[in-house]
């Protein structure tokens, strides 16, 4: 009867550890980057992310968006990067400890064309990167259109730059 006992224990344990393999392997399945973002936003975890330009951001997730992260570093100022420029993002400690990403979404909140279009009503000075650029370049941001977004490049001399406004991928607010 005691081996009886022991057996049906061992097999109740296996079949638990299979339930508990399942399901973190449909949690793996239904994973999004999305929920990745909003589960270390919800932690204030300190992350770093790899831009498509060879750019390193380090710090935490001050907001997150549509279609855009914008992580504060250690001096406390805002960089807004597109989620599409974003290659990898890096947290400390092995998958087990980090956990699974969740399969929320972020689609209901506000895009980084209504943060630049804010950021344009202030004329607000930034430092920002476009598609693949390894440097962030000075300017103040000045105006916001459907797709355009005008740019005073500080000089000597004085400049207007017009980016389509798809193509920045990175914008940090000046210090």
């Amino acid at each position: 009867m005691q081996e009886w006992t022991a057996e049906a224990r061992l097999e109740q344990a296996k079949a638990a550890r299979r339930g508990e393999r399942w399901q973190k392997d449909v949690a793996n399945s239904e994973a999004k980057f999305s929920g990745l973002l909003t589960d270390l936003a919800e932690r204030r975890s300190l992350i770093s992310i790899n831009t498509e330009g060879g750019r390193r951001l380090t710090g935490s997730i001050h907001e997150l968006g549509s279609d855009f992260v914008a992580i504060r570093n250690i001096a406390q100022t805002p960089t807004y990067v597109r989620l599409q420029a974003v290659i990898a993002v890096e947290v400390d400690g092995v998958p087990d400890r980090v956990g699974t990403p969740s399969a929320r979404d972020n689609a209901a909140l506000r895009s980084l064309d209504m943060v630049i279009s804010e950021l344009a009503e202030e004329n607000t000075p930034i430092r920002f990167a476009t598609k693949n650029a390894v440097e962030l370049r000075s300017a103040r941001l000045t105006a916001s259109g459907v797709d355009v977004v005008t740019l005073e490049i500080t000089g000597p001399p004085v400049r207007t730059l017009f980016v389509a406004a798809d193509q920045l991928s990175e914008i940090a607010i000046a210090a």
